[in-house]
């Protein structure tokens, strides 16, 4: 049986120990594999033309030994086996780099640099690992969950939306868990509610056919919805958050307003972020 890959960046910062910590979670639901890896950040081009290797070196082991203690003192008496990479340059880049070298299924990281700097739009770690990895990222916060059973779906019905349910089909097949759909109507009138319910109920066969529990929330509003959305992710007992990126950003970004980036950013619940994989038969009735 083929393992998946889990890599899990470490920068020895109490997230980034949460996101071990959840990838050892994760290991036996999807018979998983441990790569742990530390970048040493790229000091720029004047000061690398300094460094010997003979520095580099005693740089790397002295990032190895930090490593080993810092996974030691998150696993406790625990006794997991994982890879362990030390690689130089730029964070996402060398993520990035590894993912494809190794290949990695899954990243679970840290949610350790924040999302909202200048309105989404600058460079951050976690920012290009979710518009570039071809692989599912988890952003882990403040709260470990010891298992993902109920997992919440923010989800435009006004779109084809077939291609993204089987996309998140893909990847709650290692999960066991209940999905909560949730999306917003701005308009009230009888015609766009018989649609609305009309792809509801197509959208629950399909998770019937797969015997998942589905449960699909509707708010009519014109107004955003941001306290809302926060009080549905507060309150109904969820434990992770599906959010699909790039096309599907500008979806939620209307959607929700910046609530998206709000739960990446502020949610204490981890968030799986995932590319859409469109197939052209996606774009039928539903």
């Amino acid at each position: 049986m083929t393992l998946n890959k889990i890599l899990v960046p470490l920068n020895f910062t109490p997230h980034s120990a949460n996101a071990l910590i959840f990838a050892i979670e994760l290991m036996g639901s999807m018979k998983a594999s441990i790569t742990c890896l530390h970048v040493i950040e790229d000091p720029g081009i004047v000061i690398s033309n300094f460094l010997s290797k003979e520095l580099y070196e005693k740089i790397r082991r002295e990032a190895e030994i930090k490593l080993l203690e810092f996974t030691k003192n998150v696993l406790g008496e625990k006794s997991i086996m994982f890879d362990i990479i030390i690689s130089k340059g730029k964070v996402y880049k060398s993520i990035l780099d590894t993912i494809d070298l190794a290949n990695i299924n899954y990243v679970v990281m840290g949610k350790s640099d924040s999302l909202e700097t200048n309105n989404f739009k600058t460079g951050t770690n976690s920012r290009h690992m979710i518009t570039n990895a071809q692989v599912p990222v988890i952003l882990v916060g403040s709260k470990v969950p010891k298992s993902i059973n109920n997992l919440l779906f923010p989800l435009d019905l006004n779109k084809p939306v077939r291609g993204k349910i089987e996309r998140l089909l893909e990847i709650i097949e290692n999960f066991e868990t209940k999905v909560n759909i949730i999306t917003l109507s701005r308009n009230d009138s009888e015609e766009v509610q018989e649609q609305l319910t009309t792809k509801i109920n197509k959208i629950k066969e399909i998770f019937l056919e797969q015997n998942i529990t589905c449960e699909i929330k509707v708010i009519t509003s014109k107004k955003p919805i941001t306290k809302t959305f926060e009080n549905i992710v507060n309150e109904s007992g969820v434990n992770m958050v599906f959010l699909m990126t790039q096309q599907e950003t500008d979806t939620i970004e209307q959607f929700i307003g910046s609530t998206a980036h709000q739960i990446i950013n502020k949610s204490s619940i981890p968030t799986i972020t995932v590319r859409p994989e469109y197939k052209s038969e996606n774009f039928g009735a539903y």
